[in-house]
C-alpha cells in the first residue's frame, strides 16, 4: 500500500515538479484501501466503480463518502486524495466533500452511522 502512495507521489511530481513533497503524503492513512473496501462492501459496489469515472448515482455517492472520510476524518489534503484515487482535480474532490457534508446535514441519522 505504501508503494501505491509512493507511486502516486512520483506521478504527481512528474506532472508538476517541485509542487508535491513526499511529506505531504505522510498523513494518508495506511488503511485507506481498507476504508475504500468497507464503503464499497456496505454499498454493494466494486472498488473499480469508485476509482473509475463511472457517474452512476451509487458510485458517485460512495466516491463522495470516501473523499469526505479521508478529508474530514483523516485530514488528508484534497489534492492528495485526488492523486491517490484516480487523478481527480482538487476542486472535484472539494465539491464531493462539500456535497457529502450537505447530505449528512440533511439526514442526521446517516451522520450518526458515518
Amino acid at each position: 500500500m505504501a508503494d501505491e502512495v509512493t507511486h502516486c507521489y512520483f506521478r504527481a511530481a512528474r506532472r508538476d515538479p517541485g509542487r508535491r513533497r513526499e511529506s505531504e503524503y505522510s498523513n494518508v492513512p495506511p488503511d485507506w484501501a481498507e476504508i475504500e473496501a468497507a464503503i464499497c462492501k456496505r454499498r454493494m459496489l466494486g472498488v473499480r466503480s469508485i476509482r473509475s469515472g463511472w457517474r452512476g448515482a451509487e458510485a458517485v455517492e460512495a466516491r463522495f463518502e470516501l473523499w469526505w472520510t479521508l478529508n474530514v476524518v483523516h485530514k488528508v489534503p484534497l489534492y492528495v486524495i485526488g492523486d491517490i484515487l484516480g487523478g481527480y482535480d482538487h476542486s472535484s474532490v472539494s465539491h464531493g466533500v462539500h456535497e457529502y457534508q450537505r447530505r449528512l446535514d440533511a439526514r442526521p441519522e446517516q451522520a450518526r452511522a458515518a
